[in-house]
């Protein structure tokens, strides 16, 4: 507890076997956590991951589609925005704050878009994911306060700055996870491991 261990861009910190997380490790620039092993979660203890993601989409107005490697506490099988996804304005360091968003409850026509604010702020109105759908209307409105299930993907409106960096901070999804896609349906999915993929397997 109250240690942290930061992982340098460029490097990668790689286990098989019991992961006990109490502390902090901090994900620097393109560091990655590499899983090897298959199965159950292998991660104990209530120590957090930083992992840093960013858009480049010029403008409020346009989505971009997300999922999260984290949950907020061990055993979570879900997560919800708000909980997980942080004002990542600037990168993750040894010493960068954690500073939560300030997501916006539509009440009024402003609200609904993003704002370059110190922390940033991020209309929750926009927020829905898409599991086994058929039509439009299958889209869920989720906000920042709804579960979303691991693995599965949200759209979100940004801030327009480019790029917007956004930290996501809890217990790194581990082990075997899987989905169940459904014959003559649409979902959006996503990585939900604090590390790349092979994309040629995962198409496969």
């Amino acid at each position: 507890p109250n240690t942290k261990l930061m992982i340098s861009n460029g490097n990668y910190l790689e286990f098989d076997e019991d992961f006990i997380l109490e502390g902090e490790i901090r994900l620097i620039g393109d560091a990655q956590l590499v899983q090897t092993h298959s199965g159950v979660s292998n991660v104990q203890g209530n120590g957090k991951l930083h992992r840093d993601q960013k858009t480049n989409l010029p403008n409020v107005y346009r989505y971009n589609y997300w999922t999260s490697p984290v949950v907020n506490t061990l055993g979570d099988t879900s997560f919800k925005v708000g909980e997980v996804m942080k004002d990542g304005t600037t990168p993750t360091s040894e010493n960068s704050a954690i500073k939560d968003i300030v997501f916006k409850p539509y009440t009024q026509f402003s609200d609904l878009n993003g704002e370059q604010t110190d922390p940033i702020k991020i209309g929750s109105y926009w927020i829905f994911s898409y599991f086994n759908g058929t039509t439009r209307d299958d889209w869920v409105q989720k906000g920042h306060t709804n579960s979303i299930n691991t693995a599965e993907g949200y759209i979100m409106k940004s801030t327009g700055r480019t790029p917007q960096n956004f930290t996501f901070v809890g217990t790194p999804n581990d082990g075997t996870i899987t989905k169940t896609v459904g014959a003559g349906t649409s979902s959006l999915v996503g990585n939900p491991y604090p590390s790349v993929m092979n994309t040629q397997k995962f198409i496969t």
